[in-house]
């Protein structure tokens, strides 16, 4: 069903901890995007859609995995590892602001689900900024992480 709206192509991850999978799918629309980054940007912005949904969310009885959070082993540090995902989230979030990177529209394309075509057209800017400021916004998170985003 979803094929006929959404198509879906099979893909090989270029994340070294999910290359074991047998397969992988997503959407045609999306694989564009996430072709062109890298794998420490992949994980930064699972990472920061990840600490967003935290942070909307809470600690409320909807977060039952603690070991889906980065950096957790089990339960018995998912509070630690749930305070320093969210202390990078603002850090980044003002370094965002300092090297004038959209934060909200990173979020409405990782959160939201939002093209960076459909922002373009919204924000009423030259097309491609989303997706270039989208990459930055991934960048700087990477450096502030001390990861290699070659």
């Amino acid at each position: 069903m979803q094929e006929r709206h959404s198509p879906t192509q099979s893909l090989t991850p270029n994340r070294p901890a999910l290359r074991n999978l047998t397969e992988v799918r997503r959407r045609v629309t999306d694989a564009r995007l996430w072709d062109r980054m890298t794998g420490a940007q992949q994980d930064a912005a699972q990472e920061i859609a990840f600490a967003f949904e935290s942070m909307s969310q809470g600690l409320g009885f909807t977060t039952v995995n603690w070991e889906r959070l980065p950096g957790a082993c089990g339960p018995n540090n998912a509070i630690e590892a749930r305070e320093k995902l969210l202390g990078d989230y603002v850090g980044w979030a003002r370094g965002c602001h300092a090297a004038h990177i959209s934060h909200s529209m990173i979020i409405d394309v990782l959160v939201f689900g939002f093209s960076c075509r459909a922002l373009d057209h919204d924000r009423r800017v030259r097309s491609g900024w989303s997706r270039r400021n989208l990459l930055a916004g991934l960048t700087l998170y990477c450096r502030m992480k001390g990861w290699n985003c070659a």
